[in-house]
């Protein structure tokens, strides 16, 4: 994967854009079907699989079949070129697994969001910070959460940093009670 993560770097601010806008910004069109081709290109990789429509990705089409493992560095890839069906489905593999197949909280798939959330990118962000609020696979972090979901466009996210400032402020009073009554 060293590639396409060197490729990654070199075009975040672009990619951050992109993902935000669900378009290239100005003057990226040729780096938006740059991660549109690399995406197709993964075929390449995977002659015995038939595509079933133009829209279907590789790392989908392997989970279809059953070869799951295979299919998250795949799926990585693809998150990795904006696509967002590959981003919801490892969101789906790391909060529930599947069942007798794939555990939940894959580290893979922790080390993906942590490199695009701290890059900008939206998805990631929201997905990281729903999992340090419920704690999917880590210790819950409230904090770190918050630090996440601010200022992100998503409504499902002001929601959820919502909950996280509620969480906080109920921590603090409590702690604060805590204190108080050991005072005494």
């Amino acid at each position: 994967m060293p590639d396409i993560v060197c490729a990654w770097r070199r075009t975040g601010l672009v990619r951050g854009r992109a993902a935000e806008q669900h378009q290239p910004p100005d003057g990226s069109e040729g780096l938006w079907h740059a991660f549109e081709d690399y995406r197709t290109g993964l075929w390449h990789d995977f002659p015995e699989l038939s595509r079933e429509d133009q829209a279907d990705e590789v790392g989908a089409r392997l989970l279809r079949v059953g070869r799951t493992e295979e299919a998250v560095p795949v799926l990585i890839r693809e998150a990795a070129a904006l696509s967002d069906r590959a981003q919801a489905l490892l969101e789906a593999l790391y909060e529930e697994g599947i069942h007798g197949h794939f555990a939940p909280f894959d580290r893979r798939i922790l080390e993906y969001f942590e490199m695009a959330a701290a890059e900008g990118l939206p998805q990631p962000r929201l997905a990281l910070g729903r999992i340090y609020r419920l704690g999917l696979g880590v210790e819950p972090n409230l904090e770190k959460a918050r630090g996440l979901l601010r200022g992100h466009p998503d409504a499902m996210a002001s929601d959820l940093l919502k909950e996280v400032n509620d969480a906080l402020v109920d921590s603090h009073v409590s702690t604060m009670l805590k204190r108080h009554s050991t005072d005494r």
